[in-house]
């Protein structure tokens, strides 16, 4: 029978070491690979997962919660959303909002969505102004996710037309994903065209670049293929058209300039 000799021996036990080395040496890099991997997932949830307050009671342009989300064309915005809100006489709602109150509509709500009194979702172009004219509202009760279909910013807001009797508040979560993007050739431009009291302007025309395009539906909104953002800025700027009241101007009445008579002929001047 052989026997390998010391030497042989040496060698095979040397081998066996470099060999569990290299073993080790490769779990451990995969190991770190791991963790920089859960690492890294965990930082992107937490950026992509932003907890808000939406209080019921803030008005004008301050009832819109910045959340400092941005999105682009392909990103999926999933909301989740407790909390109560007490809207004052027609009382306290999730929110879902409700669709009971449809008589209200006719009043001047900062959205046109039609669940009332309920969590709306606002997607603007603009970080800054919530009320830029592009702009695309969603309301919570209608669906929970939103596959954004362009790059914005996301706003908060109660959907009430009176919030200073109101109390209570929603709690928000937003967690961003991805969702299939929008082939940029095939989108739209929807223009929607309100006075300054946020009331639709049914029958407004409107002119890009000097150019009627089209006349806004009795929602105020006109629908078109998508158009270059400079030119559609300019035009909702300086180009937009809303019906005007004819005044018409009472014609004075002609009255003759009588003199008296005298002696039944008319006085004559000197």
């Amino acid at each position: 029978m052989y026997e390998p000799s010391l030497n042989e021996r040496s060698i095979e036990m040397s081998t066996a070491v470099q060999i569990q080395n290299t073993l080790s040496q490769r779990t451990t890099r995969h190991a770190w690979r791991l963790l920089v991997a859960v690492l890294l997932f965990i930082a992107f949830t937490v950026i992509g997962n932003a907890q808000i307050r939406v209080p019921g009671n803030l008005s004008g342009r301050d009832r819109w919660v910045r959340t400092g989300l941005h999105v682009e064309n392909g990103t999926l915005i999933t909301v989740t959303a407790t909390g109560r809100v007490n809207v004052g006489p027609r009382g306290s709602f999730g929110p879902e909002g409700t669709t009971a109150f449809s008589g209200d509509r006719a009043l001047s709500f900062p959205t046109d969505v039609a669940p009332l009194y309920g969590l709306v979702i606002r997607l603007t172009s603009s970080a800054t102004n919530p009320e830029d004219e592009l702009r695309e509202d969603y309301a919570y009760g209608a669906s929970p996710t939103i596959c954004s279909r362009a790059s914005g910013w996301v706003w908060l807001a109660v959907n009430d037309n009176v919030t200073s009797d109101n109390t209570g508040e929603f709690r928000v979560n937003i967690v961003l994903g991805s969702c299939p993007v929008i082939d940029t050739p095939v989108r739209r431009t929807r223009i929607h065209v309100s006075s300054d009291a946020n009331i639709n302007q049914a029958g407004a025309e409107v002119y890009v670049n000097e150019r009627r395009v089209g006349v806004t539906d009795r929602d105020g909104i006109l629908t078109l293929p998508e158009l270059p953002r400079g030119s559609f800025r300019q035009s909702l700027a300086h180009r937009r058209h809303l019906p005007v009241p004819v005044r018409r101007r009472r014609r004075p009445e002609r009255t003759r300039d009588r003199q008296p008579r005298v002696d039944g002929a008319r006085r004559r001047d000197q």
